[in-house]
């Protein structure tokens, strides 16, 4: 379970409420930071996901800077949507993609290397981008994502591919959410930027079913975050600062500055082996293995 500390005498900004039916369309807050990003390991190597211009999702595979025009390696994919996308990780060369479609419902799609599958649509009212995260070691698949009432809602997919109908855990975002899955309890995590700037999280306890109290769980942040599990460590969050700089966070008090000047979210794969923003250029950029910050080119939007 992460670090969290509770704030008593504001602990009425995130409203908890669980409970079954779907998001319905209202006057959420705004979004700070809509533009997203999305980074995962693919095989060998790593692969990067943007909106493009044009409204389709372009991706690429980083392995190694080699050269320093990458903007003709990517690809697009079919359809237009109308938020940058998430990806997970399945398996080495399996991974699942989401994003809100032009109709703001929840869209996913699934990627077998460099093969995809058509677009699936999940239905409705999202107001972000919406988050994947995998159970590990299960068949279970998590979607997240702002509804039209500004709080968390979500879908599980489980082991007979069916998906659950839209529940929601509450909240008022200013930001998607952000999901990761612990295997210490097991336990899910779900953040993001409250009304007040400021990182707030509650944790569900897989084997009760029981949703923690919404708590302040970071950092003031100008952007959603990017939890990522690691080898080494617990966790690692990123997120943009109030200079818009990227920052981190290594399971303890004090952050860490990985610079640059960030117009999106972060967004980090497994261990933060990359982590990639949208430069002020409207570029993707990218930091591999803790290395200097990289443009991998394209348009994001």
């Amino acid at each position: 379970m992460p670090r969290v500390a509770v704030l008593g005498a504001v602990a009425g900004l995130m409203v908890a409420v669980v409970g079954a039916a779907s998001p319905v369309a209202a006057a959420p807050p705004p979004d700070v930071s809509p533009v997203k990003v999305a980074a995962s390991r693919l095989g060998e190597g790593h692969a990067v996901y943007v909106r493009g211009t044009d409204g389709r999702i372009w991706w690429r595979t980083v392995e190694a800077f080699e050269s320093p025009d990458y903007s003709t390696r990517w690809r697009p994919l079919s359809g237009v949507v109308a938020s940058g996308p998430d990806v997970v990780q399945v398996s080495s060369t399996e991974l699942w993609l989401a994003a809100r479609s032009t109709s703001s419902n929840l869209l996913v799609r699934r990627q077998s290397g460099a093969t995809f599958e058509s677009w699936e649509n999940l239905g409705g009212t999202i107001t972000s981008a919406p988050v994947l995260m995998v159970e590990t070691g299960t068949p279970r698949t998590w979607a997240f994502a702002r509804g039209g009432d500004g709080a968390v809602w979500y879908r599980v997919r489980g082991g007979d591919a069916v998906w659950a109908p839209w529940r929601t855990i509450g909240g008022r975002l200013t930001s998607a959410p952000d999901a990761v899955y612990y295997g210490f309890g097991p336990s899910v995590v779900v953040q993001g930027r409250g009304l007040d700037g400021v990182i707030w999280g509650r944790f569900l306890d897989i084997p009760s079913g029981t949703w923690s109290p919404w708590e302040v769980a970071g950092e003031r942040t100008t952007s959603a975050t990017s939890t990522v599990r690691s080898d080494r460590v617990f966790r690692i969050t990123y997120w943009r600062g109030l200079k818009n700089q990227v920052l981190g966070i290594v399971d303890g008090p004090e952050p860490f500055d990985l610079g640059g000047v960030a117009t999106s979210a972060p967004d980090a794969s497994y261990g933060g082996e990359i982590v990639a923003v949208r430069g002020t250029d409207n570029a993707l950029w990218a930091r591999v293995n803790s290395g200097p910050w990289q443009s991998l080119g394209g348009r994001v939007a």
